[in-house]
């Protein structure tokens, strides 16, 4: 690992890590720290359980999930086909999806969240009402934003997978995604993922929003939208919506369409996220790009435990051996390491 510098919990394991089936949401998480994708969904490790925790908590994952479920809910029982291929999408006759009213949206969120918290294995009673009170306001602003006038004119499926074929040095590299809705539109199909999240970007501009996109795009960490875009083809339109608190509903939706430049980014940063992953180099992104303070990925990480975040001495080491550049005696793996911790410039 060029002259012994970096060890395994810098992230050099080996290269016989499965590379089939890479998910283009995984890929995404490798570009904001290759390390904890590895320990997660390589090793399959889990953060421990808090012996101090008295009550079941509702996570960011388990209301994202209920909003995410009663918006399927709500296009299947307007007829709307769930569960299809991209394939399928472009072929299915589009249909109108209105946004149901208060009574019924409650009712939908209730069902769900029951269905939620009973996959997780909480049976508290009281905890499925709670998450579904939680996830009404969030629901409730992605019908602001992304149901104008109450309607969406022309679903044409929901829960809709697909892949995209990316070119790399080695060969085409197949990345799946799922998107949670494609609406046909005048020029072509439109693929949108909702977020629950805060926004990559606020701007008021429809084209700065777009540009914040491209650029996170060849940064490595915003892939889905761009993935989307390029499946359809040459019209197809890639988007996001956020249902975020304290932003209005005119900037919730940050979108692209395809073309060649969005192609070679998209590319170029699948090419450096699946090289490091085929040649075992996890490389943690334990520092920010421009210095060695502790980088935004570390701030909600799941398996903290198993990595070496909040190490002072390895943060500023991974700092000054990545600021250090190329060395004569790198080897593949330190290469790989070095071109995806290039990626990334934009901190979250």
């Amino acid at each position: 690992t060029g002259g012994g510098q970096l060890g395994p919990f810098f992230g050099f394991v080996g290269e016989r890590v499965d590379t089939r089936d890479l998910s283009v949401s995984r890929l995404e998480g490798a570009g904001r720290c290759a390390w904890q994708v590895f320990l997660e969904h390589v090793l399959g490790l889990e953060p421990p359980v808090d012996a101090l925790a008295a009550l079941p908590e509702i996570t960011g994952l388990l209301l994202g999930n209920t909003v995410h479920g009663a918006l399927e809910e709500i296009a299947t029982s307007a007829g709307v086909r769930s569960r299809i291929s991209l394939a399928e999408a472009q072929e299915c006759a589009p249909v109108p999806v209105p946004w149901p009213a208060a009574d019924a949206a409650d009712e939908i969120l209730l069902r769900v969240a029951r269905r939620v918290a009973r996959d997780e294995g909480v049976v508290l009673p009281g905890f499925a009402q709670l998450l579904a009170q939680r996830a009404r306001a969030v629901f409730a602003r992605v019908g602001q934003a992304d149901w104008p006038n109450g309607l969406r004119s022309a679903v044409a499926g929901v829960e809709v997978t697909g892949e995209k074929l990316v070119e790399s040095r080695d060969g085409a590299i197949s990345i799946s995604f799922r998107a949670d809705r494609a609406d046909r539109e005048e020029a072509g199909l439109a693929l949108t993922d909702y977020k629950t999240g805060k926004p990559f970007t606020r701007a008021a501009d429809p084209d700065r929003r777009e540009a914040a996109l491209r650029k996170s795009v060849a940064a490595g960490v915003l892939l889905q939208g761009a993935a989307y875009a390029l499946a359809v083809g040459p019209n197809g339109r890639g988007r996001y919506v956020y249902a975020s608190r304290d932003l209005e509903p005119e900037r919730a939706e940050v979108s692209t369409r395809a073309d060649e430049e969005l192609a070679k980014s998209l590319d170029a940063a699948v090419e450096k996220i699946v090289g490091a992953w085929r040649a075992g180099a996890f490389v943690p992104r334990l520092a920010r790009h421009d210095g060695p303070e502790e980088a935004a990925a570390c701030k909600n990480c799941r398996v903290a435990e198993a990595c070496l975040r909040g190490d002072t001495t390895a943060r500023h080491r991974l700092a000054i051996w990545r600021e250090r550049g190329p060395q004569p005696n790198d080897g593949g793996p330190v290469s790989a390491a070095r071109a995806l911790l290039a990626l990334g410039k934009i901190e979250k």
